[in-house]
């Protein structure tokens, strides 16, 4: 399979298995963290190569999504990147990456597929001031 690459964090392992078996039937390649740790792990070794990040919001005891998606721009400013959860949109707006997607829970595989595939076509647009001062 030579889909683009995906990173899916999930702390619930029925979702994540879920979610990975949605994207790998939609041709992606899936690298999953159940946690924030395990992300940050994948994103020093693979990030130059994602091409999305798919996020849950809520990891648990450990750092949030919102941790992951922040870190992540750090490494690859132009990477796509989508929360999926049911809290607010106030949550999202004040605490999400700029140019994200906000994916409510519970969602449907043509939900997930069709919100990847946006974020994937229409490259994030990065600011270079934005890159000075981060």
């Amino acid at each position: 399979m030579n889909g683009p690459l995906i990173l899916l964090v999930e702390d619930e392992v029925r979702l994540l298995m879920q979610a990975r078996t949605i994207l790998e039937e939609g041709d992606f390649q899936v690298l999953c963290a159940l946690n924030t740790g395990e992300a940050i792990e994948i994103l020093h070794s693979e990030g130059c190569y994602m091409n999305a990040l798919v996020t849950d919001v809520n990891l648990g005891d450990g750092p949030s999504g919102w941790v992951v998606a922040t870190l992540a721009r750090q490494l690859k400013p132009s990477l796509p990147v989508i929360y999926a959860t049911a809290e607010s949109t106030e949550s999202w707006q004040r605490q999400g990456v700029g140019e994200s997607i906000l994916l409510r829970k519970p969602y449907t595989s043509a939900q997930l597929l069709y919100a990847l595939n946006g974020a994937i076509r229409a490259p994030v647009v990065v600011d270079p001031a934005r890159l000075a001062s981060g």
